[in-house]
């Protein structure tokens, strides 16, 4: 099936061989441009809604900010909590909480029955352990697992500490 043309062909300008300059304006002919608008305008995209709940705190961090940030943060207080106090956002306060922990080399605050172990716990546990009391016993008085006091005397004992039951 052949196409049929709408126009003339030897009507059309003859432009001779195709060149590689095709794209200059002189080789081009002039043709009428037409512009259609668009039935509907665009939508424009939804901006990000940004949470800001304490729009007036773009200050810095003040001494005593952070006084009060330290204190309730070791009292155990939640961050929302902290940030309601001192008006600040949780994220900010867990932010500048840590950087303080970092600043001062101190480690996080034990959160529930997990984190790091504290050298006075190693201390009862150790003597706990060596007068004989069971792990179950010991879990109890320093508020662990039964397996996390098994692995506690296992570190221990592989870093070098003795400890033999009597």
């Amino acid at each position: 099936m052949k196409a049929k043309l709408k126009c003339n062909p030897e009507a059309l300008p003859d432009r001779g061989l195709p060149t590689k300059d095709i794209h200059v304006k002189q080789d081009l002919p002039d043709l009428p441009i037409t512009v259609i608008p668009r039935a509907k305008p665009s939508k424009q995209k939804n901006p990000k809604k940004q949470k800001i709940f304490f729009p007036e705190r773009k200050d810095l961090w003040t001494q005593e900010n952070d006084k009060e940030l330290m204190r309730r943060y070791w009292a155990g207080e939640s961050y929302e909590n902290i940030g309601k106090a001192i008006g600040r956002t949780a994220r900010a306060v867990k932010i500048r909480a840590n950087a303080i922990r970092s600043e001062q080399g101190k480690r996080p605050r034990r959160v529930g029955k997990s984190m790091f172990w504290q050298e006075n716990e190693d201390k009862i546990l150790i003597e706990m352990f060596e007068a004989g009391s069971s792990y179950k016993a010991i879990a109890e008085k320093l508020g662990r697992t039964y397996m996390a006091i098994a692995t506690r005397i296992k570190v221990l004992r592989d870093m070098g500490t003795r400890i033999e039951r009597k």
